[in-house]
């Protein structure tokens, strides 16, 4: 048990563990039981409840192979195969399952946590520690600890009965950002320590792991079935756990207070819609919703209605959306009323069978409200934002919990002050942009002035009368006829044009990366400079020829104050994001081009060679 400890802490292989394990076997008596090997290890440990069940999945998230489909060898409702093909002639691998469910039996960690006393004594702290003066500093504290207390005495007389809290988000298993893969972790948080125990890594319980390669979505209960009916036998008939602190035997109960996840698992746990117009689990079809055109997003901005109806910020239109916002906020729904309207309902999990077409994208944009769909508009009652029945129904005592899911705070806090510190430090993460102004100017809040040079107006010139002087008449129906047609023209910094000796200082933070006013003109200038001298047909930003470097950097100091050889590593490392980021936007226009002449107009200037243009552009649309 030792050396398997120092294995899994020290991140120690399989193949340096098993000589490891050789060793130590041959040093000692010739009839000892050590094992020689990691399997070996895993098996004896298992035996003590230290491992973990397989069980098989269906491929489109439709069933678990366990109970009455334990024997089936294809899916009853996809009839997809339980094994998985082979990629290259489509054969099955018989026992080779295509997806595999990891459940971490909770009942055994239970029973190994009270073997030991200092975790059984601990187990017992919220008993004779709750805090009566109004605050909140641990989950005993909360008034749902308190209702279920007094809903259930029989269950809150023993103290070591136990108080979870689930909680569960994806993950990239292999660390690789570009890497589209998604594994669930599912995790239970023992409520009966400590504060300061109770968030400790080793106190914190993995129990699943969902496999992808995408997430689960709503068909998460499929996968959490196992652990719910742990949950609902412990809360049923309990378990007889012995007590090493007090040296007896008990039967143990448990029972599940909350979910804490972020916003989109909330949804995926609640089964509610949390995007688009009623993206509200609590106002639904009366969420107030505001469509920003500009930055083509829903905002939620009606929530002084939760304020008393006399409150001045109510009248204070310009402060919020240019509104006065009256009536009062909609009653919170209780989880009986949510269990009653799902009276008679059948959830139907897995992917869909028949895929329906998608949207063509210029449909898309001439709707108003991009999100409205035919359900937001003809249901009247609030099912049909719900996609499905939770699994924690199937607890008895789930719809008498008043806070059933929980927002993470941490994704709150860090969400907020990261838009309110980008927008005081105008850095690249700012909200405060072209398109928020805008909308604020659409709102009626404050009046912006939008530069005129992003996108200027070009005029076609009034063509002269055949005597070489221009007429009048023949201007004015010209004018008439020839409408003002507005181009994006070149990207040209004017002002440093016009002034080519005065130039602009440039801060930089503490990691080396430009900020302030000086770093948007930089950034602007970059862009055009690097592109033009650059072309797309080098394979590698690294092989950039010296003296190109030599003229970027002359021509770059010619407009800023930069004279530091780490300003000039910063800049360069800034230039090669650009470069690639204009030649990954270049690939793929020319692959959306199937026309030779067209992708031959699309040659950058700074390539002179047609054959050369000709070859990059095959590889492109390879």
């Amino acid at each position: 048990m030792g050396l398997y400890r120092i294995k899994v802490k020290s991140g120690m292989s399989e193949s340096y563990f098993d000589q490891l394990m050789t060793l130590v076997h041959d040093m000692l008596p010739p009839d000892n039981v050590l094992p020689k090997s990691t399997d070996e290890m895993k098996k004896f440990l298992k035996v003590f409840g230290f491992g973990y069940d397989v069980i098989h999945a269906c491929k489109n998230d439709c069933i678990l192979y366990r109970k009455q489909y334990a024997e089936l060898v294809c899916c009853p409702r996809c009839s997809e195969s339980r094994w998985e093909r082979d990629k290259h002639n489509g054969e099955e691998k018989k026992g080779v399952p295509c997806k595999v469910l990891r459940y971490f039996p909770i009942k055994e960690r239970f029973k190994r946590m009270f073997r030991s006393k200092r975790l059984a004594e601990d187990l017992c702290w919220h008993f004779n520690n709750a805090i009566e003066d109004g605050s909140m500093r641990h989950p005993v504290d909360s008034l749902t600890w308190v209702q279920a207390n007094d809903k259930w005495p029989e269950f809150s007389a023993e103290a070591r009965n136990l108080r979870l809290g689930l909680s569960t988000d994806g993950m990239n298993p292999f660390s690789i950002q570009n890497t589209k893969y998604s594994t669930w972790l599912v995790l239970l948080v023992n409520y009966n320590m400590a504060p300061t125990q109770c968030m400790k890594a080793e106190n914190i319980m993995l129990t699943m792991l969902i496999p992808g390669p995408t997430a689960p979505s709503n068909n998460i209960d499929v996968y959490l079935q196992p652990l719910i009916e742990d949950l609902k036998d412990l809360w049923t008939e309990g378990i007889e756990v012995y007590d090493a602190f007090k040296k007896e035997s008990f039967n143990l109960r448990a029972m599940l207070l909350w979910s804490i996840t972020d916003y989109p698992a909330l949804g995926t746990l609640a089964g509610c819609n949390v995007k688009g117009m009623q993206a509200c689990i609590v106002c639904g079809k009366e969420t107030p919703h505001r469509w920003l055109k500009f930055s083509r997003k829903h905002v939620y901005m009606g929530n002084r209605k939760r304020l008393m109806p006399g409150h001045p910020d109510r009248r204070r239109k310009g402060w919020f959306d240019n509104t006065v916002e009256s009536g009062v906020s909609k009653r919170i729904q209780g989880g009986k009323e949510i269990f009653d309207s799902f009276r008679g309902f059948r959830n139907d999990f897995g992917k869909p069978l028949a895929k329906k077409e998608k949207r063509k994208r210029a449909e898309a944009e001439d709707d108003d409200d991009e999100a409205a769909t035919a359900e937001e508009i003809e249901e009247e009652d609030d099912l049909w934002r719900l996609k499905k029945k939770s699994i924690f129904f199937d607890l008895p005592y789930w719809k008498e919990m008043p806070v059933r899911h929980n927002i993470d705070v941490m994704h709150v806090e860090k969400n907020v002050s990261d838009a309110l510190l980008s927008i005081i430090m105008n850095n690249a993460k700012s909200k405060d942009g072209l398109k928020a102004r805008k909308d604020l100017e659409d709102m009626g809040i404050r009046n912006v002035e939008v530069d005129q040079h992003s996108p200027t107006e070009v005029e076609e010139p009034i063509p002269a009368s055949s005597n070489g002087v221009s007429n009048t008449d023949d201007t004015q129906t010209q004018q008439s006829e020839i409408k003002t047609r507005k181009t994006r023209g070149l990207t040209k910094m004017r002002k440093m044009a016009k002034n080519a000796e005065d130039k602009v200082d440039v801060e930089f933070n503490s990691i080396g990366e430009h900020v302030g006013s000086g770093s948007v003109t930089l950034s602007s200038f970059l862009g055009p400079l690097v592109r033009e001298h650059v072309p797309v047909l080098l394979d590698d930003w690294r092989h950039v020829e010296e003296t190109t470097k030599d003229a970027l950097w002359e021509e770059i100091q010619g407009r800023f104050n930069l004279t530091e050889e780490w300003q000039k590593d910063a800049v360069f490392k800034h230039m090669g994001c650009l470069w690639r980021a204009s030649k990954s936007r270049l690939t793929s226009i020319v692959r959306s081009i199937k026309n030779k002449a067209q992708i031959q107009k699309m040659k950058p200037s700074n390539i002179q060679s047609s054959s050369a243009w000709n070859s990059w552009g095959k590889l492109g649309t390879k």
